[in-house]
């Protein structure tokens, strides 16, 4: 696990529980708060969270790129990476044409990941 200053975890647990911002910053907070958290049981719990706010993102705004790739990386992050493909192929139906070529590349690295798994 990457290491973060006691300062950066603070302020990401600071960020993450402020219901105020709009919820794509909330599911970002969520995310870098996993990201910066020192104990895997306080990182399990921000992804958890920032996976629902992410999701919760996607069903308001399906074609939302940042939200898409962000709930995919973090499923990536947790080994669930087939999760992760799925993600992207649902944001592919919404995608505006200029996101589907990234997107593919995305799944394509994602899958490679599954196949080197195995």
């Amino acid at each position: 696990m990457r290491k973060f200053s006691a300062e950066r975890h603070k302020l990401a647990r600071h960020l993450s529980s402020r219901l105020d911002l709009p919820l794509p910053e909330q599911a970002e907070a969520f995310f870098r708060a996993a990201e910066t958290g020192p104990w895997e049981s306080v990182s399990n719990r921000m992804y958890a969270e920032a996976e629902e706010a992410f999701e919760q993102a996607i069903r308001l705004c399906p074609g939302s790129p940042e939200a898409s790739y962000r709930l995919a990386d973090t499923q990536a992050r947790q080994g669930q990476t087939e999760r992760a493909v799925g993600t992207m192929r649902n944001f592919l139906r919404h995608a505006p044409p200029d996101q589907r070529d990234g997107a593919l590349k995305y799944i394509r690295q994602l899958e490679e990941r599954m196949r080197e798994k195995k």
